[in-house]
């Protein structure tokens, strides 16, 4: 009796996981990468927010296809739709929280089911933002990198910085702490 309990406590505790990817997640991911959690749920927010009982959190059931954001009940349900849009020729899909492209980063993701957990798909995402932060030096420029990695032309430049200042206001004040944990101020 007692293993039908533990059995029924586990199960709503991955459904009550399943509804939304835990600020907790955020958290260990961004201390196991070295990236600032505070500004990898601000992206999160950025890319997949949405109300849920009367709160605006990452939603970590979405696709968007071809321009259009798609928000599913769950795991199954964001799988079946994007093998549909794979199967359709429509490689770049974004996925997760994070929206991590499928066509861009195909080889960090290795297939659509694994990209498909939550936790996962923040641990590439932290990844290809400590990349940027990497090549920039500076965490909100490694936002819009990480959003817009090009700086070809004018309008790339463009949707980067849009995308920093939309991270920025839903970091809010956390924006003045962006070093990630364990790493140092710079600043003497």
């Amino acid at each position: 009796m007692a293993t039908g309990r533990v059995m029924a406590a586990l199960v709503l505790a991955g459904l009550s996981a399943a509804v939304q990817s835990e600020r907790a997640d955020y958290a260990a991911v961004a201390d196991y990468v070295g990236v600032p959690e505070a500004l990898l749920y601000a992206m999160a927010l950025a890319e997949s927010g949405r109300q849920h009982n009367r709160q605006f959190v990452p939603w970590p059931w979405t696709l968007n296809i071809e321009g259009e954001a798609q928000f599913y009940p769950n795991r199954e349900a964001m799988f079946n739709a994007l093998m549909a849009a794979l199967r359709a020729k429509q490689l770049r899909v974004d996925v997760g929280p994070l929206q991590v492209n499928w066509y861009w980063h195909y080889e960090r993701l290795q297939s659509p089911w694994r990209i498909t957990d939550p936790v996962v798909n923040l641990k590439v995402a932290a990844q290809i933002l400590k990349q940027q932060y990497q090549r920039s030096g500076d965490w909100l420029i490694a936002a819009g990198h990480y959003h817009r990695p090009s700086e070809a032309t004018p309008a790339d430049l463009a949707r980067a910085q849009g995308y920093r200042e939309r991270v920025s206001a839903l970091l809010g004040p956390s924006r003045s702490h962006l070093q990630p944990q364990g790493t140092p101020d710079a600043t003497p």
